[in-house]
C-alpha cells in the first residue's frame, strides 16, 4: 500500500566512534524480548575469509552455553566458515528451526542455560582458552532502540567496522521477528531519499524475508485457496526467498528452499503462498506495488481479488 509520510528533520552528528577496527567474528543479531511464539537467541557471524576453530567456544554472561567438543566423525560443525552465521538458542535447537521456519542450511546451536534480561546485560564469546573473541552490553533505555524491547523487534549490527560494544552501530531489525540465519534485506521498495521531491513512494509492508504459509505438494487447491477464509493451518511456514536456484541470489538469498523441479519425478509446477497484513489507513486513492525476485511466473490476489500477473494471466489453470 502507498501511504505518503512527509517528513523533515534536520540532524548534526558530532562524535567518534570508540574504535575505528571492528572484530572479525561479531554477534550480529540479539533477540532478547521476543514476540510471543518466538524465542530469544544470539547470531554470530564470521566478517572473514579466515575459516575459525569453535570448538569449545563458549558464550558467557548474560547466558552459558558451551560450544561442542572437536568431532571427528563431523568435520565441518567444528568450523566456523569464511562469512557464515551461527545461531546459538535457548530451546531445543528443532523447535527453534521450526517456530522460526529456517531451512536445514542454517546452523542452530542450544540450549544455553539463563535467559537474556530484557532490562539489558552483557554477552561475552570467549575463544577455548578463554581469550575474548567479543563482547556487548545491550540495553532496553534510550539511546538504545525501543523497538527492541517488547515490539517484537531484534538488535542488529548496522556497521561492523567498528567495536559492536557501542549502541551507535545497532538499530532494530526492520521486520518482526527479526532475521536468524540470513541477513537483513534490502526493503522491497526503498523510499526516495528526498520526499519534497517525490512523495509517490510507498511504506513497504511485506520485505523480502517475510513469513508465508506455503504449499509445494503439487496438490490443485482449486480457488477457495485465495480467499481470506481459506484454512491454511496444514500448510508450512518459511521465510523468503523460496525456490531453487544453483546461481547467485539477491538479499537474502534463499531461505526456504525447494526441491529440485527439473529431477525425476518432480513434476509440481504450481507452488501456493499466503500471508497477512493489517493496513489502518483510507483505502480511497490508495495503490499497491508489487516488487519481485522472480524466475519463471506468477500471481497475486488480495482478499480474493485479483491484482495481476507476471506471466500468468487471470483464470490460468492449475497446470
Amino acid at each position: 500500500m502507498n501511504c505518503v509520510f512527509k517528513f523533515c528533520i534536520p540532524l548534526v552528528f558530532v562524535g567518534a566512534f570508540s574504535s575505528l577496527k571492528g572484530e572479525q567474528v561479531v554477534i550480529r543479531e540479539v533477540m532478547y524480548h521476543p514476540p510471543a511464539g518466538l524465542h530469544e537467541f544470539i547470531e554470530v557471524e564470521n566478517l572473514t575469509a579466515t575459516i575459525y576453530d569453535i570448538a569449545q567456544w563458549k558464550v558467557r554472561g548474560a547466558v552459558d552455553f558451551d560450544f561442542p567438543v572437536y568431532d571427528s566423525g563431523n568435520h565441518e560443525s567444528n568450523f566456523l566458515k569464511q562469512w557464515e552465521r551461527v545461531v546459538i538458542c535457548g530451546v531445543d535447537p528443532a523447535t527453534f528451526r521450526a517456530d522460526y521456519g529456517l531451512p536445514q542450511s542454517v546452523r542452530v546451536l542450544g540450549p544455553w542455560t539463563g535467559s537474556l534480561a530484557n532490562e539489558g546485560e552483557r554477552i561475552n564469546i570467549r575463544d577455548k582458552n578463554g581469550a575474548t573473541v567479543c563482547t556487548l552490553r545491550y540495553d532496553d533505555r534510550h539511546p538504545w532502540p525501543i523497538a527492541a524491547d517488547g515490539g517484537g523487534h531484534s538488535l542488529v549490527l548496522d556497521n561492523d567496522s567498528y567495536a559492536i560494544d557501542d549502541y551507535r552501530v545497532w538499530r532494530a531489525s526492520s521486520s518482526p521477528g527479526g532475521t536468524p540465519g540470513a541477513g537483513e534485506p534490502a526493503a522491497a521498495e526503498e523510499p526516495y531519499s528526498n520526499p519534497e521531491v517525490d512523495l509517490s513512494v510507498g511504506l513497504p509492508y511485506i520485505n523480502f524475508d517475510h513469513r508465508w504459509k506455503y504449499l509445494d505438494d503439487g496438490s490443485n487447491q482449486g480457488s477457495g485457496w485465495k480467499n481470506p477464509g481459506f484454512n491454511d493451518a496444514s500448510w508450512d511456514t518459511g521465510r523468503g526467498l523460496f525456490g531453487y536456484e544453483t546461481s547467485v541470489v539477491p538479499s537474502p538469498g534463499i531461505s526456504t528452499p525447494f526441491e529440485n523441479p527439473n529431477a525425476p519425478g518432480n513434476d509440481i509446477i504450481t507452488y501456493y503462498f499466503r500471508t497477512s497484513f493489517e493496513f489502518t489507513g483510507p483505502t480511497q486513492g490508495t495503490s499497491i506495488s508489487i516488487d519481485t525476485i522472480l524466475d519463471d511466473g506468477a500471481g497475486f490476489w488480495l482478499n480474493g481479488q485479483w491484482l495481476g500477473g507476471i506471466g500468468l494471466e487471470e483464470g490460468a489453470g492449475f497446470t
